[in-house]
């Protein structure tokens, strides 16, 4: 950086470090300095994204968001990032959100927090069928040690009167919820992060 101060690629070597390093307000003020030299570079607009929904920033997220995923082939981890951030600023715009989480869930299947979000969606519109059909996709064919999953599966099936299966999906989180420990910044870093070289790579 100090030979080459305005090379994009060291600054988003730097904005991953920082944000790796669980300082996403640093990588965002990075992602910035990066925009401001080439406005359209894709692997800074996504990681200013995913800097802002890890700081609770959601509106922000939302917007840079919502920027890159009009343009073909955003990368599917934009959408997730749009949809939850939406969820999480109380919207109801399910339409969009579950328009979102089909194209994440399509282009990342194995994204245990993509059905997550895609569960809360519909039992917020009061789908509870459809809300618990994802977590079961969810705990029975992406992640079985998503302990959330199973937790929130045991209060789905308790509401629809599901007692046994309630008991049996409180068991198995039980069992399970030492174990997970990751954070969601964590588990999704595992997309992010094949994202961001591949489209650095585009670039």
């Amino acid at each position: 950086m100090k030979y080459h101060p305005d090379s994009v690629y060291l600054l988003l070597g730097m904005a991953l470090a920082e944000y790796l390093d669980n300082d996403p307000p640093s990588a965002a003020k990075t992602c910035s300095r990066i925009l401001a030299i080439e406005p359209q570079f894709a692997p800074a607009q996504l990681l200013l994204a995913v800097a802002h929904y890890t700081n609770g920033e959601n509106e922000k997220c939302v917007k840079e968001s919502a920027a890159v995923i009009g343009r073909p082939a955003a990368p599917p981890y934009l959408y997730y990032l749009h949809a939850a951030s939406l969820l999480k600023l109380g919207s109801r715009d399910y339409s969009a959100m579950l328009a979102d989480l089909e194209k994440a869930t399509r282009a990342m299947s194995d994204c245990g927090f993509c059905f997550l979000a895609l569960s809360k969606v519909h039992q917020e519109m009061g789908n509870e069928p459809a809300a618990i059909a994802d977590l079961e996709t969810l705990v029975g064919r992406v992640d079985p040690k998503f302990s959330n999953g199973w937790y929130r599966l045991a209060n789905l099936y308790q509401h629809a009167g599901r007692t046994a299966d309630a008991a049996r999906a409180l068991e198995k989180f039980e069992s399970i919820k030492t174990a997970q420990t990751s954070s969601e910044a964590e588990y999704l870093g595992k997309f992010l992060l094949p994202e961001v070289s591949s489209e650095g790579e585009k670039s």
